[in-house]
């Protein structure tokens, strides 16, 4: 079966067949799923209940081992809580259009399979390995393996600290983990410690958590066995529960001074609708041993902001001029591409400049005619705008002279930005 955006199946219809070959099924309204759920496995669907309820008051206690009590009990709880999730993350891989031929694939906190089944059953070339310190949920999912027919995939009681002991020393072109750090991590480092979090020393800014974060950083064990199991050009993907940009900004630095650095263009935040029609924010981050400067905490705030700055159509573009002006000028500027437009009628000129200011990435146009407009953008995302500024330009030449110049900076670096995707024009102003 090929799987693609425009062909034969979708991802996303691809992944509704392999739910109903498992049993797996929509998510429901939560009291109809409790109901139902008690109704149908009785005691065990109670325990796991008060399981989760303990969980969200913050109580030491461990759902999976009920929650992987059997096969069918494990899809009813996927059903409810993971499906979405990883319809989500199948998507986003899928569209990435990465090179998936006779790769070497390990799944940290692989619980009982689907995900990496899911993958294993179109990949065919690729190998898959899955592990996961629960031992009911890896005889789940051999059994899932099994049911399948997936010769291509292999499951281990283990843990990510001890990937290179286990595997002997192997080396990895992706590294995955989902909802798994939040976990490992949160035993006080990232999610509950207060002198990072709650405003303590007068840490009341991203940039104030940043200086006082990197004086108490630790190395974390998992996280260094993943960047020593990576190839050179491997990628670790890990979508976590980070519920503010504080988390994000401890997560991006921890693993920057391990030496996994953390991708922009590529990372993304997944939005999951959750049963109860709340929205749950979730980042996936792309890192890999590549080397490039650490971030900046301003893009890292950018980033995290996406989401909310897709829903405020009012704060994208401003095309009052006096309000535009204003704006642009009281910026802290580092432009990195400008282009001029000399219109053959005589008609006039324009100008349009592209650069960030801290955080936010700005394309502002001019003429000479008066007309002002700004267009504003997280940092983090300035680069997927490059395309239509060019574009633009490209579409002028039939009809104007066009000259451009581009001004490298540390910023194309940060950003991942690549200057070549510039270059299309026949004149250059004089860098």
């Amino acid at each position: 079966m090929k799987i693609s955006k425009n062909n034969e199946i979708s991802p996303q219809k691809y992944v509704e067949i392999f739910y109903k070959k498992m049993g797996i099924n929509s998510t429901v309204k939560p009291e109809h799923f409790w109901r139902q759920l008690t109704k149908k496995f009785g005691k065990i669907a109670d325990e796991f209940g008060d399981c989760v309820e303990a969980r969200e008051k913050g109580e030491n206690v461990n759902p999976y081992i009920l929650k992987n009590s059997s096969m069918e009990f494990a899809n009813a709880i996927a059903s409810q809580f993971d499906s979405a999730k990883i319809k989500e993350i199948f998507t986003w891989f899928i569209n990435q259009n990465f090179d998936w031929k006779e790769k070497k694939i390990i799944e940290i906190g692989c619980d009982n399979g689907i995900l990496l089944c899911l993958f294993a059953s179109i990949f065919h070339e690729s190998q898959f390995i899955g592990i996961d310190p629960c031992e009911q949920a890896i005889l789940l999912a051999k059994e899932r393996a099994k049911l399948l027919d997936l010769k291509n995939i292999e499951f281990h009681v283990s843990s990510a600290d001890k990937i290179n002991q286990e595997h002997r020393n192997a080396k990895f072109d992706f590294i995955l983990a989902f909802t798994v750090f939040h976990e490992i991590l949160g035993d006080g480092f990232i999610a509950k410690n207060s002198t990072l979090m709650n405003g303590d020393d007068d840490t009341f800014s991203i940039t104030d958590v940043d200086k006082s974060f990197n004086q108490i950083i630790r190395r974390d064990e998992s996280l260094v066995a993943i960047k020593e199991s990576l190839t050179q050009e491997g990628k670790f993907i890990s979508v976590d529960r980070w519920v503010d940009q504080n988390q994000l900004l401890k997560w991006i630095r921890l693993n920057e001074k391990i030496g996994l650095n953390f991708s922009l263009t590529e990372s993304v935040i997944l939005q999951i609708k959750q049963p109860d029609s709340t929205v749950d924010l979730l980042p996936l981050s792309v890192l890999s041993t590549i080397e490039k400067p650490p971030l900046r905490a301003c893009d890292i705030l950018s980033f995290r902001s996406y989401p909310t700055y897709l829903q405020a159509k009012a704060l994208q573009k401003i095309s009052d001029q006096v309000m535009a002006e204003l704006l642009y000028e009281s910026f802290d500027k580092t432009e990195f591409y400008f282009h001029k437009i000399t219109y053959n009628n005589g008609s006039g000129t324009l100008h349009t400049h592209m650069g960030v200011a801290q955080g936010i990435g700005y394309i502002y146009t001019t003429t000479n005619t008066n007309f002002r407009e700004l267009i504003i953008i997280p940092s983090a995302l300035i680069s997927e705008k490059i395309s239509e500024v060019v574009e633009a330009r490209i579409n002028a030449e039939s009809y104007a002279s066009v000259e451009y110049k581009t001004s490298i900076n540390d910023v194309f670096s940060t950003l991942s930005i690549n200057i070549e995707s510039f270059d299309s024009a026949p004149q250059k102003i004089n860098k």
